[in-house]
């Protein structure tokens, strides 16, 4: 499973936005542990878009999360991973 973990905010430094991922993969390993694999953080796909607002803004890095959907009780199994109160948890770190 890859989730997809853009930068908070546009205008970050890539200092903060660094700082931020490494935080964010931090927290997930703390609590996922061995289910997180790998992260991936890219900076080479930026650039400018037209957004829902019809302004112009600079697309921010990225991090891609791979985690085995992994649970004690279901194993390998994506629907018992992803839960609602799990996708609450995601936002709680990112």
């Amino acid at each position: 499973m890859d989730l997809y973990i853009p930068a908070p905010r546009e205008g970050m430094t890539r200092e903060n936005e660094q700082e931020f991922f490494k935080a964010t993969y931090e927290a997930f390993k703390s609590l996922y542990g061995g289910n997180v694999i790998c992260g991936s953080v890219h900076f080479d796909e930026i650039h400018e878009y037209i957004g829902t607002d019809k302004q112009t803004h600079m697309s921010r890095g990225h991090m891609h999360l791979v985690l085995i959907p992994w649970t004690d009780d279901k194993g390998l199994n994506m629907n018992a991973f992803l839960t609602r109160p799990r996708f609450h948890e995601f936002n709680k770190i990112c």
